[in-house]
């Protein structure tokens, strides 16, 4: 694990990834994954777009959690428990459980009124819609049909719109 000062604390794997479904709607894409992480996992992400992480299922012996520039955390996921992590903030987790299922929703930056509309990070909040919206959203990835289709590019528009609402600063 190397933390925010680029200095080797810990050793962390890379990701072991059991099953991973995605699907996208609106230019917004949404995984369901299960990952083995019995051996202490690195989670990293940098990106250009917001991603919005759900823990599903799995018990955790251990999370370590830190934002560039922001909140660090030892705070152990529950279901329905929800990380939010901004476009350009560099975020690092090192996990130790047994496995870890969460839903994964990346935004792209273009989709705001404001390209540079900034989202505060979170750790292990509780936000009921966030998390009944990511598990419909999951249970529409293999969708075929067009209702299916058309009921999830609604539940992102509203998923969007929620972040940008409830998550912005300023």
């Amino acid at each position: 694990y190397i933390d925010m000062n680029g200095e080797r604390s810990r050793v962390g794997h890379p990701r072991q990834v059991l099953s991973r479904r995605n699907a996208s709607w609106r230019g917004i894409t949404v995984a369901t994954a299960l990952e083995d992480i019995r051996r202490p996992t690195e989670w990293t992400f940098e990106t250009g777009h917001h991603v919005l992480v759900i823990h599903s299922a799995g018990q955790m012996a251990s999370m370590e959690t830190v934002f560039e520039n922001g909140p660090r955390s030892d705070v152990l996921p529950a279901p329905g428990g929800i990380w939010l992590i901004p476009a350009g903030q560099r975020y690092m987790a090192l996990a130790r459980g047994d496995t870890a299922r969460f839903i994964e929703i990346q935004i792209p930056t273009h989709m705001h009124e404001s390209r540079y509309t900034e989202l505060r990070p979170v750790i292990a909040g509780t936000d009921p819609f966030l998390q009944h919206a990511g598990e419909r959203l999951a249970s529409l990835i293999d969708a075929k049909d067009d209702v299916g289709h058309m009921v999830a590019e609604n539940l992102v528009g509203a998923v969007h719109g929620h972040l940008m609402r409830e998550y912005a600063l300023g």
